[in-house]
């Protein structure tokens, strides 16, 4: 069981996250969480320098790409992302449920730092727009204290 800090399902930028196990729970050895996401509510390309994410396709279809590389993904497809790969997925479906592992753990407290408590085990209602400069500042600060540097926006 997740501790305290994470035990409550988190909504983080129109994404449901579970916590089902923190570093604290194994040791140190890995992190673990249920993520619910819907279409258009992906995080946008980037770069883990100290951690690799695992995805297991629980429900949905979803585009992952790796260093511009295409991989389409469905119930139960396992996709390994490496640190210091470029790496972002796009969700096919409306939505899309997977197991995300992270190894070692520590980015988990991120998560939590900018994300709120759900106020109910679903996902949150979709966004009217893009989120507001201040939460995508604070976003770029704590995850960028933890090593993950994203993709400068195009356009």
């Amino acid at each position: 069981m997740a501790t305290s800090d994470t035990a409550r399902p988190l909504w983080h930028l129109g994404s449901l996250f579970r916590w089902l196990a923190t570093a604290r729970d194994t040791g140190g050895a890995y992190a673990l969480a249920e993520v619910e996401v819907r279409a258009g509510c992906e995080p946008p390309p980037h770069t883990h320098t100290h951690e690799e994410e695992s995805f297991y396709v629980l429900e949905g279809e979803v585009d992952f790409a790796l260093d511009g590389e295409i991989t389409q993904a469905s119930p139960g497809d396992l996709l390994v992302l490496p640190r210091g790969k470029t790496h972002a997925f796009t969700v096919r479906s409306p939505t899309a449920r997977m197991l995300l592992w992270i190894t070692p753990p520590g980015l988990e407290d991120a998560f939590a730092a900018t994300s709120e408590i759900a106020p109910k085990d679903e996902l949150p209602p979709p966004p009217d727009g893009p989120p507001p400069r201040e939460v995508i500042e604070r976003l770029l600060a704590v995850h960028g204290a933890r090593g993950v540097r994203f993709a400068p926006p195009r356009g």
